[in-house]
């Protein structure tokens, strides 16, 4: 650890360290980072990425720099995925923008949650989400509590296709 290094990007350097020995010489052969396909798309996705509560809720003691710089490392060592849950607006509200950051917006792969009850709510919380971020649609959008999968998903759905249909108008 350098002078420059925080304990959390150490921290979090060691962690994504742990996930990646088992594949360490695979990994340094290669050059790239370790992915995973998704089955419906074909998609690669990198192992690691950036599980961000921890992190995002000390913005306000610790500001955004340190979340920025981590997310700009994820990046240059072939990260993409951003794995976030809502927390309150403000928070949110600051977070967002480093998503949005040349370098980062179209390099970024975003999975967030939706962790309420009930159908409009859970399209509310999504479009909160989409605003915040900056973000017309969301890449991956999971349920936590939206209620049964029954209706879970149509409304996931609806939600996904509200947001193209306002953002081409």
């Amino acid at each position: 650890m350098n002078e420059d290094t925080t304990r959390r990007e150490f921290l979090l350097g060691m962690s994504a360290l742990g996930l990646l020995l088992p594949r360490a010489a695979g990994a340094l052969a290669q050059g790239t980072m370790p992915a995973r396909t998704i089955p419906a798309s074909g998609e690669q996705l990198p192992v690691v990425g950036f599980g961000s509560s921890k992190a995002v809720l000390e913005i306000p003691t610790e500001g955004t720099e340190p979340v920025e710089r981590v997310l700009r490392r994820l990046v240059a060592r072939g990260g993409r995925v951003v794995d976030t849950s809502p927390r309150t607006e403000a928070i949110d509200a600051r977070f967002g923008p480093l998503l949005d950051l040349p370098g980062l917006r179209d390099r970024l792969f975003i999975a967030a949650k939706i962790n309420t009850n009930g159908a409009d709510a859970g399209v509310a919380q999504m479009r909160q989400t989409q605003r915040l971020f900056r973000r017309p649609t969301l890449d991956l959008c999971r349920s936590r509590a939206c209620g049964t999968s029954a209706h879970t998903g149509p409304t996931c759905a609806r939600g996904r296709t509200r947001a193209r249909r306002d953002t081409s108008a």
